[in-house]
């Protein structure tokens, strides 16, 4: 007998397999849809709500508005007819982060607090407010995060350098490091601007918990207005692609 986690899961890898076998990625918004309309019409209970847990994970990643109406439309359908509490709750996180998307972000998101250099305690939002009129690129990230310090490291190198500069672009640095000293050090030692260095004071937090950071490095792409441009970013070892969100 499978448990419900298992048979989740196995929803989800075989709408991955479905999709990535028979449709090209130009055509997966589409099909997406198909997918969901037939979900809805031949399966029921547990099953279905795996399949549209499965969908509506799979339109998230597009980003574009034909996923961003059947992401809508599923949101609707859990509220009402979901009885998995697990999946209605994801879907209802997931829903907020997107419903912000180009919107100012509020102040009660923004007021978590965070430690700068010398130890004293800032919120966010002051932050954000010093770096209006520049896009800004949040970086989730800590001290002992391999993958971060890489990406830390190519923040450094002249060549991403200069474009950063170009693009008009800030990386804030908000650390998950428990140690305020250990987080100093590694800023010290990577060079990290100051003003651009911080340390959650409580991890988690109101605001990681919204975006759902449940693993590290962790990007949000704030526009030059302090409205949400990307909740998931791509990286800066992807440039390119994040160049092409900044508008």
């Amino acid at each position: 007998m499978y448990s419900h986690q298992s048979f989740r899961q196995f929803c989800g890898d075989y709408l991955k397999f479905i999709i990535g076998k028979r449709f090209t990625s130009s055509s997966v918004d589409e099909e997406l849809n198909k997918t969901y309309q037939f979900v809805l019409a031949h399966y029921t209970n547990r099953a279905k709500e795996y399949f549209v847990c499965s969908i509506y994970n799979r339109s998230i990643l597009l980003k574009n508005q034909s996923s961003m109406n059947l992401i809508k439309e599923i949101s609707a359908l859990s509220v009402d007819y979901f009885e998995d509490e697990e999946i209605k709750n994801r879907i209802k996180s997931t829903y907020s982060i997107i419903s912000s998307m180009n919107k100012v972000l509020p102040d009660s998101l923004l007021e978590v607090k965070i430690y700068n250099e010398s130890g004293k305690i800032l919120e966010l939002k002051e932050v954000l407010l010093s770096l209006r009129g520049r896009y800004v690129l949040i970086d989730n990230c800590a001290s002992w995060c391999i993958p971060c310090i890489n990406e830390i490291d190519l923040a450094n190198t002249s060549a991403i350098h200069e474009k950063i500069k170009k693009n008009e672009l800030e990386i804030l640095y908000l650390s998950q490091d428990i140690n305020i000293s250990k987080w100093n050090a590694f800023h010290l030692e990577k060079k990290l601007p100051v003003t651009n260095s911080f340390l959650f004071v409580n991890v988690p937090n109101h605001f990681m918990i919204f975006f759902m950071i449940n693993k590290i490095p962790r990007y949000i792409l704030i526009g030059k207005n302090g409205e949400l441009i990307d909740y998931d970013a791509p990286r800066l070892s992807d440039f390119d692609s994040l160049v092409r969100l900044l508008k």
